[in-house]
Parts: C-alpha cells; sequence; structure tokens
C-alpha cells in the first residue's frame, strides 16, 4: 500500500498520514445517487485503525492514538479523509477520492486499541446534499406576483330550456336566455360561448309528463385587436377564436373569443425559480440555479439554447412557446381564500421536496455543473450530454467486454402500470385530463399486477377544483401555475386538455397534457400506453443487464458517467449502448468490477 496509496487525514487545515489496516478490503464503488441521474463514489466498508509497533526499518504506526486523542478533545470535529494514488514518473499522485467523518461516528474498542468509521463521501454535491432536508417558510420575505386570468372581457348569461316527454321521447317546450339581451336566445349564436350546467331537474306531472329542466350558464372571454392590412392581428397569448373580422371597415378591428370559465385575479404568486434560488443561496453553497427548461440563468452558449429554444422562446422538449418559464407557487389558502383579510404567512418546504415534486411533474433531474451552476433540465438534455466510449476497439484490459455476451431482462423492476397522482385528489371531481390515465406496459415484459405509483404530495394545479370543493381541498400545500408574461403583465396559461379536448385553466399542468408533453421520455418500454393510445416513447430505462466483467485500470482511464460500446450492443442489441449500472473498484486488485445495462 505503502509505494502505491495514501491516505490522508486534514483536522483544522493540518495533514496527517494515517494507514488504514483493511486496505486490501477497501472498495470505491460509483453508484447513482437515488432517485437521481448523477453518480458518487463511496467507499464500502469501514477503515480500521490499530497502533503497530516499529519493525525493522518501518517506524510504528500510532494511529488509534492520534484518532482516540481527537475523540478526546472533539467528538465532533468533522475530519476530511483522501486517497491519493501514485501515477508513474515523474512522481504523480493522484485523489481518486475524498471524504469525511467524525469521530463521534466511529467506534472504539479499547481493550484491543481499535478504531473503525465509515467515512462518507465528500464531492461537489456534499454540501447541497447537507442541505437538502431543511424546511424554509418560502413566503418570508418573498417577492409577490399578480396574474390575471384573463386578458379580455367576461360575458355570459344563463340559459334554461325545457323538456317533456309525453311518451314519445323529450322535445324542446321553451327556450329562454337571461342577461344575453333577448329572452328567446334569439340574439345569440351558443356555439360562440362555452356552455357550463348549474343544475337539472327532472320530475312527472299529474297528467304523467315528464319533465326536464336543464339550467346553465353560458360564457366566454372576448378580446379586439388591430389588424395589419386585411388580415387579424393574432392577441398576445392564448389559443382563440375568431368571432368578426372588421379589418376592412372603418374600425379595422378583429373581435376573438375563447372558454374561460374562471375568472380571478391571483395576488399572492411567488416565482418557482426564485423559490429554488432562495433555497441555494441560504445553503452557502455558492450555487447558481441555470435552466434552458425554465429558462433561468440559461447557458446562451449551450448547442440546445442555441439550436432548439429560439432564443428561449421555444421549450427544447416540446418545440411549441415555452410553458415552463414562467411557473408560480401560491400557498393553497391563497386561492382557497382569494378575498381573505389574512393572507397565508407560512408555507414551510424543503428543497428536497421541490426537486422531487418537478422531477415527477416534468421528468425534470439536477447536476452541479464544474462552475458552480446547479443544473436543471429535463431528461432529454441530459441523455444528449453523455459521451461515448468504444470498448470494442481500445486497449487490450476491455477485451473481456469483446467476447461476453450474456445479459439478463429486468422485467422483475418493470411495473405493469404507472399510476400519478397530485397532493388533493378527489375521486370523481378532479377533471378528467388533471386526473389523468395510468401509463400501461404490456403484460408479456413487465410484472404483473404491479403499479409503480408517482405521488406529488405538495402541490395542487386544478384551481377550478379549488374553487368548486374549497371544503374538502387541504389547506396545506401548494398551488403551481403556469403563467405566460406579457411585458410586464403575467396570465394564467389556458390550454386544450388532450383527454377531454375542453380549453382548461392551467390545462398545462394537467398529467395528460404532461404525459404528452414530457412523459414520453425515460419509460420503463419502448412503448405503452399513454392517455389511453397505445404510444411508442422516445426514450426509455435500461431494461437488460450484462454479466458482470472486471479488468484492470489505471488511474484515469474510466469515467462511469460516459456510455460505452460493446460487442454485445453492437452485435446483438441493435448497436444500443450500454450504461453503467455498477462499478467497484478494489484498491488493493486495481481492477475493476462493471455491470452494463441497455434499453431495448
Amino acid at each position: 500500500m505503502a509505494s502505491k496509496y495514501k491516505f490522508i487525514v486534514t483536522i483544522n487545515s493540518v495533514d496527517t498520514e494515517v494507514f488504514p489496516v483493511n486496505f486490501e478490503k477497501l472498495n470505491l464503488d460509483n453508484q447513482k445517487e437515488a432517485g437521481q441521474i448523477f453518480k458518487r463514489t463511496k467507499l464500502s466498508g469501514a477503515l480500521m485503525f490499530e497502533n503497530i509497533p516499529a519493525v525493522d526499518n518501518i517506524p510504528a504506526v500510532t494511529d488509534f492514538t492520534f484518532f482516540y486523542a481527537q475523540e478526546l478533545t472533539d467528538q465532533c470535529q468533522l475530519i476530511y479523509i483522501r486517497i491519493e494514488k501514485y501515477c508513474g514518473n515523474p512522481i504523480e499522485w493522484n485523489v481518486i477520492w475524498r471524504g469525511r467523518f467524525s469521530t463521534g461516528a466511529g467506534k472504539f474498542d479499547l481493550n484491543r486499541c481499535v478504531f473503525e468509521v465509515q467515512p462518507e463521501v465528500f464531492d461537489k454535491y456534499t454540501c447541497i446534499m447537507d442541505y437538502m432536508d431543511t424546511e424554509l417558510n418560502v413566503l418570508s420575505g418573498a417577492v409577490f406576483r399578480t396574474a390575471k386570468t384573463n386578458i379580455g372581457t367576461i360575458e355570459t348569461f344563463n340559459h334554461e330550456i325545457r323538456y317533456e316527454d309525453e311518451g314519445f321521447g323529450y322535445v324542446v317546450v321553451f327556450e329562454r336566455c337571461t342577461g344575453a339581451g333577448c329572452i328567446d336566445c334569439s340574439c345569440v349564436n351558443l356555439n360562440e360561448y362555452c356552455h357550463y350546467i348549474i343544475d337539472v331537474d327532472e320530475y312527472e306531472t299529474p297528467d304523467g309528463t315528464f319533465v326536464r329542466i336543464v339550467r346553465s350558464t353560458y360564457r366566454r372571454e372576448v378580446i379586439t385587436t388591430g389588424c395589419t392590412g386585411l388580415t387579424c392581428t393574432d392577441p398576445i397569448i392564448g389559443f382563440w377564436n375568431l368571432l368578426s373580422n372588421d379589418c376592412a371597415s372603418f374600425e379595422e378591428t378583429c373581435t376573438w373569443w375563447r372558454c374561460n370559465n374562471f375568472s380571478i385575479e391571483l395576488d399572492r404568486l411567488i416565482r418557482l425559480d426564485e423559490i429554488i434560488q432562495k433555497f441555494l443561496t441560504l445553503s452557502g453553497c455558492s450555487l447558481l440555479m441555470s435552466s434552458i427548461f425554465f429558462n433561468k440563468n440559461p447557458d446562451t452558449s449551450d448547442p440546445f439554447y442555441i439550436n432548439q429554444t429560439s432564443g428561449g422562446t421555444l421549450n427544447y422538449v416540446t418545440a411549441a412557446t415555452t410553458m415552463t418559464a414562467h411557473l408560480m407557487i401560491s400557498q393553497k389558502t391563497d386561492i382557497k381564500y382569494p378575498n381573505a383579510s389574512q393572507p397565508a404567512v407560512t408555507g414551510m418546504w424543503t428543497l428536497r421536496a421541490i426537486l422531487d415534486d418537478l422531477r415527477e411533474i416534468f421528468k425534470v433531474y439536477w447536476k452541479i455543473d464544474d462552475s458552480g451552476n446547479f443544473k436543471l433540465e429535463h431528461k432529454k438534455y441530459w441523455d444528449a450530454q453523455v459521451s461515448s466510449i468504444d470498448l470494442t476497439q481500445t486497449s487490450p484490459q476491455w477485451d473481456s467486454f469483446k467476447k461476453k455476451e450474456s445479459y439478463e431482462h429486468l422485467k422483475s423492476s418493470i411495473p405493469r402500470t404507472e399510476s400519478f397522482k397530485w397532493m388533493d385528489f378527489l375521486i370523481g371531481r378532479n377533471q378528467l385530463d388533471f386526473a389523468g390515465k395510468d401509463i400501461i406496459y404490456p403484460a408479456e415484459c413487465s410484472e404483473r399486477d404491479s403499479t409503480e405509483e408517482h405521488r406529488v404530495p405538495d402541490i395542487t394545479t386544478d384551481l377550478n377544483m379549488i374553487g368548486n370543493w374549497t371544503d374538502d381541498i387541504q389547506d396545506d400545500g401548494f398551488v403551481m401555475i403556469s403563467c405566460i408574461k406579457s411585458g410586464l403583465n403575467y396570465y394564467v396559461n389556458q390550454e386544450t386538455g388532450v383527454l377531454s379536448g375542453a380549453m382548461l385553466i392551467n390545462g398545462h399542468l394537467t398529467w395528460a397534457n404532461l404525459h404528452e408533453n414530457y412523459h414520453k421520455y425515460d419509460r420503463y418500454l419502448s412503448s405503452g400506453n399513454m392517455n389511453g393510445v397505445d404510444t411508442a416513447f422516445i426514450s426509455w430505462k435500461e431494461n437488460i443487464k450484462q454479466v458482470q466483467m472486471e479488468m484492470a485500470v489505471c488511474c484515469t482511464e474510466f469515467d462511469a458517467e460516459e456510455k460505452f460500446a460493446t460487442v454485445l450492443g453492437n452485435d446483438f442489441l441493435n448497436s444500443t449502448y450500454g450504461f453503467v449500472e455498477t462499478a467497484s473498484y478494489n484498491l488493493k486488485k486495481e481492477s475493476l468490477k462493471l455491470t452494463l445495462s441497455y434499453s431495448i
């Protein structure tokens, strides 16, 4: 060990070389952090330190005494440890791992004079991982924004229609409009309004006639725009229907309409990106949120930004106008009771909960780059960043990968269905698109009768449900709202539901639309049933595993973040790349045990 490795601990900036007696059992295991896409290298096995008397010209080792003295001084003092490896001439020592521990986290055997401790990894993720579960009141000191649910004028009238059935089927007896400008409804085109049923009365008269009375509200939002020549100027945001074109007349205007059954001004909204940056700033980790997907401090030199966002106006996943650049958060009671005299003052959240929610909602994952940017991007982006290495053409040490052609399917880890639920899920009351449908995989390639539930435990997005069923909605938690910005003003997005075909307030944040837009990536299999339709997915998880191989590895020849071209992948799996599932480097043997997995 002495000729190839050094173990150096640092206490209060003072370095001391130590000599673990179980060196030959130590491995460096590279593995994904739970629920993330980045990998971290962890030391498997605890370090053991003893006192060893001098032998011949080898000086005595007093590691136990050293650590026990630290135990008596301050058992909570953080001790940093690094492993250095000698990598040839000229003399070159490379740091291959860093960790940390305290003597208070170890075990002392005073009879045998042995100190044992399991260091934890210390890397660029350590600082923010330490802060992940810190609760903050995200409302405290926040800058609140206002968003309107309408940009035009709301026009509405009540409608009543009476049907009677004397034994030959229902026929219309009378129709009445109130507030439309005409009682008989002749002055309005009902097809240019959206129809919302208020109630239905059904009864039988003494003479045996069946009566049905349907009372409804007809409602629309109307806006006027100008003209360019004889062409109508489109409204600034949203999806509209042309009502009239008067470009050829003296007025030179156009009138548009759309559905809008939720007219309210929301004035207690906080930008989601500001909440995330608040956590990053208060963590003390010197991290800056950077995201092309959310259009927050994007790297404008990144090819994804240059080639796929049209200067930040398009979302690189949907190739359409971005609906994720102005996401807002409100404490739920401010949506439930918008006219309350006392708005919400407390909204406790953690960074871990926010990031977990964003992963479930948008398929967004995070990493820290070498410049200290906290990058939040969709799986599509991260898949494009992985470099590759060809193991079929490289040095002889990789020969085992040229020969191993055995693999196994991971069927037991593939669920039959994936279900998705918001914080507030009211059976029969969630609108169809907000409730969404399960993603279903073929039974032959998945574990029958198994369901993986994706729960967003902190967020609700169905504004209509909150307004209609206020008493059944929990007070805690948050509402996420997709907004569009025009000038200095924010407007709540409206979008057609994939399942219902209805125009929905905050419709971009329905499960149906989220699945259609963002969830065709990173699925379990290449195809399945999404939104009730058999769907070919764009990318999917690794679902077969190659048998483990072992080979010698030098100082800098392996990167677990890369993807690998292998004989198995090239010749038998349709030229599919292998990705590192597990990688374990044994210090004593200087060998790497590697397992690759593939997506087919």
